[in-house]
C-alpha cells in the first residue's frame, strides 16, 4: 500500500510540473552493476532532457559523498545496482534557498531483474522522484537517510579476504610476439592467493613456422615460470591481478623447408632464462574466474637461432628481447 502510494504521488507530481522548467543540474552516479551499469547511465539520462547531466559509476556507495554539501544548486542520484533485484536510490537536492540538502531515498524492488523492463522502471521511478525532491514534495529525514547507508554499506561490503587463502588450478592460453610470429601457448597454472600469494604456469609452445630467404624453420617448445602476486578486489565479483617472476623459455627449433639442392641439416635446442610481468582482472563465473592479463616477457640474454646450411651457419632468426603479449586463464 504504501509504495503504491507513493507511485501515484511521483505521478501525480510529474504530470502537475510536466510543463515546469528542467532541473538546473543532475549529477548521476552509478554504484555497481557493472554489466548493465552503461545501459542503465543512458536510460535513465533520457529523462532529463534539456538538463545539465553529468554521470559517474564506482564500485561502492560512500555514505559521506551521499551526506556532503555540493555547495551548488541541483540534484545529485545514487542508483545502486549491487543487488540487481532490489535497487536502492539515494538523492540529495539543494537549491539557491537552501542552506543545507535535503534527501529522498526509495527502493525498487525487480522481480525479474534488471532486464529491459527493469531499467524501463528504475527510469520512470528516479526522473519524478527527482522532480519531486526538488520542488518539496517528496522528502526522507537526513537521521532515515544515515541509517539505510549504514544499513547498504554493511550489507554490501567487498570481502577482506582476510583469513581464507585461495587455492586455484585452470587451463592458460598465451599469446606473445617474438618478433618472428607470435608463439601460442597452452598449459595449466596453480595458485595461492589472497592480497599475496604465488603463481606456477607450465605451457606447451603450439608448432610454428617461421620463413626467411626460402628457408623455414619449424618451432616447438615448453615454458615454465613462477612468480610472486597480488588480487586486489574492484567489485564484489571483480579482483585486480598483478605478478612478478621468472622463468624458462625452451624451444626447439629445426628447418622444415629449404631450397634445393641443399639438403636438410640439424636444428638446435634454446633454453632461455626471463623474468616477466602480468597485470590484468579477473571475475567470477559461478565457481569459476576468468582472467585476462597483459603479459611482458624479458629474455635476460640475446639469442638467435641458427642453421648450418652447405657447412656455414647462417643466423635465421633472432627473437626480440621484451615480448608482450596476453593471457587468458579460467581457473576453479
Amino acid at each position: 500500500m504504501i509504495r503504491l502510494t507513493l507511485a501515484l504521488l511521483i505521478a501525480l507530481t510529474a504530470i502537475a510540473h510536466a510543463e515546469r522548467e528542467p532541473l538546473p543540474e543532475v549529477e548521476l552516479t552509478i554504484v555497481g552493476g557493472d554489466a548493465v551499469a552503461a545501459v542503465v547511465i543512458e536510460h535513465v539520462a533520457s529523462w532529463f532532457e534539456g538538463t545539465e547531466l553529468s554521470t559517474h559509476q564506482q564500485a561502492t556507495l560512500d555514505p559521506a559523498a551521499v551526506l556532503a554539501k555540493a555547495g551548488h544548486p541541483g540534484v545529485h542520484v545514487w542508483i545502486v545496482l549491487l543487488d540487481p533485484k532490489r535497487v536502492q536510490i539515494f538523492f540529495a537536492v539543494e537549491d539557491a534557498k537552501s542552506t543545507a540538502p535535503r534527501y529522498l531515498m526509495t527502493v525498487v524492488t525487480l522481480d525479474a531483474g534488471l532486464d529491459e523492463i527493469g531499467i524501463e522502471e528504475l527510469g520512470q521511478v528516479v526522473f519524478p522522484s527527482a522532480d519531486a525532491l526538488w520542488i518539496g514534495e517528496l522528502e526522507t529525514p537526513r537521521v532515515e537517510i544515515e541509517h539505510e547507508l549504514a544499513q547498504t554499506t554493511r550489507s554490501y561490503a567487498l570481502p577482506t579476504h582476510r583469513s581464507a587463502v585461495h587455492v586455484a588450478i585452470g587451463a592458460e592460453y598465451q599469446a606473445i610476439a617474438q618478433g618472428h610470429g607470435i608463439n601460442q601457448s597452452v598449459g595449466g597454472t596453480a595458485a595461492v592467493l589472497g592480497h599475496l600469494g604465488l603463481r606456477a604456469h607450465v605451457a606447451v609452445l603450439l608448432p610454428r613456422e617461421a620463413s626467411d630467404g626460402g628457408v623455414t624453420v619449424g618451432f616447438r617448445g615448453a615454458s615454465i615460470g613462477a612468480g610472486g602476486a597480488i588480487a586486489r578486489p574492484l567489485a564484489r565479483h571483480t579482483r585486480l591481478l598483478g605478478e612478478l617472476g621468472g622463468g624458462l623459455d625452451m624451444v626447439a627449433y629445426r628447418p622444415a623447408m629449404l631450397p634445393d639442392p641443399v639438403l636438410p641439416t640439424a636444428g638446435g635446442i634454446d633454453a632461455q632464462p626471463i623474468v616477466y610481468a602480468r597485470v590484468g582482472a579477473s571475475v567470477a563465473l559461478g565457481a569459476c574466474s576468468l582472467a585476462i592479463e597483459a603479459v611482458a616477457n624479458v629474455h635476460l640474454r640475446r639469442t638467435h637461432y641458427d642453421i648450418e646450411l652447405d657447412g656455414m651457419t647462417h643466423e635465421l632468426v633472432v627473437p626480440w628481447l621484451l615480448q608482450p603479449g596476453v593471457a587468458a586463464t579460467l581457473t576453479w
